[in-house]
């Protein structure tokens, strides 16, 4: 994560969003044990919301975050932004093989 989170970012905000990004892996470590102790209102409880977040992180990366395989990292924000609205290469192969499929219906 930590590396992603560097690609995405300028050089003058690197930093910065370095540390968020800590910051929030530090909630979700301090959040784990009281998901945990929610085995007590129901033994699969804790499954189900460990499954949500999980389910919501990977959903929330493929359709908010853009492809930085070979891409420079970005030096000012004009660049994060041009990079951040180019469409997703995960998006494309989806919409791609949804029209394939219904070309063949």
């Amino acid at each position: 994560g930590y590396i992603f989170t560097l690609e995405l970012f300028p050089t003058l905000y690197r930093t910065t969003a370095l540390v968020m990004a800590s910051a929030a892996a530090r909630v979700g470590s301090l959040s784990s044990p009281l998901i945990a102790m929610l085995s007590v209102v129901h033994p699969v409880l804790p499954l189900g919301v460990y499954g949500a977040i999980v389910l919501a992180a990977g959903v929330s990366s493929i359709l908010l975050w853009p492809e930085t395989l070979n891409m420079n990292f970005t030096e000012t924000l004009e660049e994060s932004e041009t990079l951040a609205s180019s469409p997703n290469t995960w998006l494309k192969c989806a919409s791609k093989n949804k029209i394939k499929q219904s070309s063949h219906h």
